[in-house]
């Protein structure tokens, strides 16, 4: 096994895309995708092949637990030809399947011929590898259930909140003739009962994906604090708390290290707690006889919560590495 050499990566702004399928995913249905997750808090471990568009299960283990053992499909699509993982705590390992063992590793020249990914932090460790299917790929129903005793917070992905669209009332012709002598009062307030509120969790590339060759070792680099606002998806009078632990900006940052491996690429993420709460602006004029006033539809305001409770740091490599500021959102 390759040794595995400590890097200092630097956290850095904000941006605003996130890891796309890994590219082998593309290449058609001779291609399979196994993910591996160890939950490091329960111990618990699962294991799965999915097709190459992740529509179909192939097979699947039942809840284990973490140990310094293989990992093995052998039932239904595997019995013949069992597939095996043999990983670290962090996911680090090889792989074989139809009698050749590959490296877990991104770069196919290094694997031996399938391109995997990891993600792992201080409570949880995934490993997703696109390995070619020996023989004729089989036909199933679409996937239907999956056993997962992990609670993974990686593999739910949101390319962005699904949030409320806001449209905002037109203004009738009395409106307009009181507009120049009716001053209003504008204020945003919670829509409904209590705001529908939900808790997400935001995932950010706060570093440069480093790359380490095969001949230098990948040098330290400083760390530096970055801040997150509130994400707001309507034309917002004020912002507020809505009464939920929360605030406008959090300002966070430290020092985190990854462990990258010869010839390997690696980052630094950070996953920051958030709540969401659906909002609606208010018009009240200040003089009665001047009407109603009005209401906006509801829109949605997601802002950081004030403690730090399951907020961390996490490492990436391979391909989950993207650009700094990546972003993604996920239900927690």
């Amino acid at each position: 096994m390759p040794s595995l050499q400590s890097l200092f990566l630097s956290l850095l702004p904000l941006g605003m895309v996130f890891s796309a399928p890994l590219e082998a995913r593309q290449t058609g249905d001779k291609m399979m995708v196994i993910n591996w997750h160890h939950n490091k808090v329960n111990g618990g471990v699962s294991m799965h092949a999915f097709n190459a568009d992740e529509t179909m299960l192939l097979g699947q283990t039942p809840c284990i637990k973490f140990s310094d053992t293989a990992y093995t499909l052998d039932t239904g699509n595997f019995f013949n030809l069992p597939l095996t993982m043999h990983l670290d705590y962090n996911g680090f390992g090889n792989l074989t399947y139809a009698e050749k063992t590959y490296i877990i590793h991104w770069n196919k020249q290094i694997s031996g011929g399938i391109e995997c990914s990891r993600i792992y932090s201080d409570d949880e460790a995934e490993v997703e590898c696109i390995v070619p299917w020996a023989g004729q790929m089989p036909v199933e129903s679409p996937l239907k259930f999956v056993v997962d005793c992990t609670a993974s917070r990686f593999q739910r992905r949101y390319a962005a909140l699904p949030v409320p669209e806001v449209s905002l009332p037109k203004p009738n012709a009395l409106e307009l003739r009181q507009a120049a002598s009716c001053a209003v009062i504008q204020d945003t307030k919670l829509a409904g009962d209590n705001g529908s509120p939900q808790n997400w969790w935001l995932n950010t590339q706060i570093s440069e994906a480093v790359e380490c060759s095969n001949s230098e070792v990948c040098s330290p680099s400083r760390s530096e604090s970055f801040s997150v606002s509130a994400s707001i998806s309507g034309p917002l009078y004020k912002w507020i708390d809505g009464g939920f632990p929360v605030q406008k900006t959090k300002q966070t940052g430290d020092q985190y290290t990854c462990e990258g491996v010869v010839g390997g690429k690696v980052c630094v993420w950070y996953q920051m707690a958030h709540i969401q709460y659906t909002v609606k602006n208010v018009e009240d004029p200040v003089d009665t006889s001047c009407g109603k006033g009005s209401v906006s539809a509801p829109f949605a305001i997601t802002s950081p919560t004030k403690d730090e409770e399951g907020s961390k740091f996490f490492c990436a490599t391979g391909n989950k590495c993207q650009s700094k500021g990546s972003q993604s959102w996920v239900r927690r």
